[in-house]
C-alpha cells in the first residue's frame, strides 16, 4: 500500500463508533489499550506540523464531514485547557484513522503498513490540500462561524515579571545600604573587588528597579482602563485616546468616572499609598532623563581652604567609591519604589466590586491574553501552565515536510 486514497474516508457518528467498539470488545476481538497494540506492532504516528494551518485542516474536516465525532471529545473540559482539543474518527477499509489536535500538533494515529510511510505522509497531507477546493464553499462557511482572537503580550505581565526579577536578584545579593566601612581594606584585594562588584550589581539592578516602577504603576492604570472603560468610551477611539493620553494623576482621579466596576472613586488626595505614587512620579523624569540638580543629590560635604580639602568626616577607599551610586539608587530606595506601587495596585483593587476584581486579577496574571477585534473584547484564552504529552509510546513517528 502506497498512500491513503482519501475519497474513500468515512465518518460515522461518535453513539455507532461507541456502539462498534462496545460490540468488538464483547466479542474479544478488539485490543483492550491503544499500547498493547502498539506492542504489537500495528500503530504508527504521524504529526502534521510544518507546511499545515491547523484550522485550515479544522475547517477541511468540519466542512466534508461535521462536527469531530471521535471519542476524545467526550472527555473533553468546557474551556480550552485540554490535551486534545478535537478528534475525528475516519474509517477506511474497515480499519480506523483517528485525527487529533493537541497543542502543538496534529496526531495522524493508524495501523496502516505503508512502504514508505513518510512518502504517505506526504501524500495524505497533499491530498488534503488540493481536496479542500471540492469543498471551499463549505469551508468558507464554516469559518465564518470562527471567532477569530489575536493573542497580544499583556505589558503589565511582563512589566510586573520583569521588576519582580530585579527585585528578587537585588534581595538575594544581602547587601547593606551602606559599605562596611572599615571592614573592607585595599590591602585585602579579592575580597574589596568581589564585594566592590556586588554593590556595582546591586546600584544597577536598584536603579532599573527604580526606573521601572513608575511604568509598572502606569501599565497597571492603563490595563484598567482598557478592560473597564465604559461603552460610550470604547465607542469613541478619540476619547478613549485622549484618556490614556491624560496625566496619570488625572487618569487615576477619573477612573471611577471613565470605567465600570468600581464600587467608590479613588481617593487620591489623601490614602497614603496614592500619596506616596505621586511622589515617585515626580521623581520620575529626574530618573529618565538625567536631569542634573546638586541640590537632590547631595551624599557628602567637603570643605576647601584654596587648593586644600578639609574634610567634614572620614570614609574609607570602599565606603567612598560606592557612596554616590547608593544615594542615587540604593536598594533600600529601589524595594521601597516596588512596595510602593504595590501598595497602589491593592488599594485600587479593592475599590472594585467583586466580580469586576476578579476579572481584573485573572487578566493581569496572564502572559498572552486575547482581542476579539470584531466584539470589541479582551479574554483570557489559555490557562497559565502549558499542556504536553503522548498517548501512545515506541511506536514509529513521522513529521510532516
Amino acid at each position: 500500500m502506497d498512500k491513503f486514497d482519501i475519497s474513500r474516508f468515512e465518518c460515522k457518528p461518535t453513539k455507532e463508533l461507541a456502539k462498534e467498539y462496545l460490540d468488538l470488545k464483547e466479542a474479544g476481538t478488539v485490543q483492550t489499550s491503544v499500547c498493547e497494540s502498539s506492542a504489537q506492532g500495528g500503530i504508527a504516528l504521524w504529526f502534521l506540523i510544518k507546511n499545515v494551518k491547523p484550522v485550515d485542516i479544522y475547517c477541511y474536516l468540519n466542512a466534508r464531514f461535521g462536527a469531530p465525532n471521535g471519542m476524545q471529545n467526550l472527555f473533553k473540559n468546557q474551556h480550552s485547557d485540554n490535551l486534545f482539543h478535537w478528534h475525528y474518527t475516519l474509517h477506511y477499509e474497515n480499519k480506523t484513522i483517528d485525527i487529533m489536535c493537541t497543542n502543538y500538533r496534529i496526531e495522524v494515529m493508524h495501523a496502516f503498513k505503508f512502504l514508505d510511510h513518510q512518502y504517505a505522509l506526504d501524500s495524505f497531507l497533499s491530498d488534503i490540500k488540493q481536496d479542500f477546493m471540492n469543498y471551499k464553499k463549505e469551508i468558507s462557511q464554516f469559518r465564518s462561524t470562527l471567532e477569530k482572537w489575536s493573542l497580544f503580550a499583556n505589558p503589565f505581565y511582563h512589566n510586573k515579571s520583569m521588576i519582580e526579577y530585579q527585585v528578587s536578584a537585588l534581595e538575594a545579593l544581602e547587601l547593606d545600604s551602606c559599605p562596611a566601612e572599615g571592614k573592607v581594606r585595599p590591602e585585602n584585594k579579592d575580597v574589596f573587588e568581589e564585594l566592590s562588584a556586588r554593590y556595582v550589581q546591586a546600584t544597577s539592578l536598584a536603579f532599573g528597579i527604580r526606573m521601572l516602577a513608575p511604568v509598572y504603576a502606569e501599565s497597571f492604570v492603563n490595563t484598567l482602563i482598557f478592560l473597564l472603560a465604559d461603552s460610550d468610551v470604547r465607542k469613541d477611539q478619540r476619547l478613549y485616546e485622549n484618556i490614556v493620553r491624560q496625566n496619570i494623576d488625572i487618569r487615576i482621579k477619573q477612573l471611577h468616572r471613565n470605567c465600570s466596576g468600581f464600587t467608590h472613586p479613588i481617593d487620591y488626595n489623601n490614602v497614603d499609598s496614592c500619596k506616596k505614587l505621586h511622589s515617585l512620579f515626580n521623581k520620575r523624569n529626574d530618573l529618565l532623563h538625567g536631569n542634573i540638580d546638586p541640590k537632590k543629590s547631595v551624599y557628602d560635604i567637603c570643605y576647601f581652604q584654596e587648593n586644600t580639602p578639609i574634610f567634614a568626616e572620614f570614609k574609607d577607599m570602599f565606603t567612598q567609591m560606592h557612596t554616590a551610586s547608593l544615594s542615587i539608587s540604593s536598594p533600600e530606595q529601589a524595594l521601597e519604589d516596588y512596595q510602593t506601587v504595590q501598595d497602589f495596585i491593592a488599594y485600587v483593587l479593592i475599590c472594585l466590586d467583586e466580580p469586576t476584581d476578579q476579572i481584573v486579577r485573572q487578566f493581569l496574571d496572564t502572559q498572552n491574553p486575547g482581542w476579539n477585534e470584531k466584539t470589541g473584547r479582551a479574554g483570557v484564552l489559555f490557562p497559565k501552565h502549558f499542556v504536553d504529552g503522548f498517548g501512545v509510546t515506541d511506536v514509529p513517528i513521522f513529521e510532516s515536510r
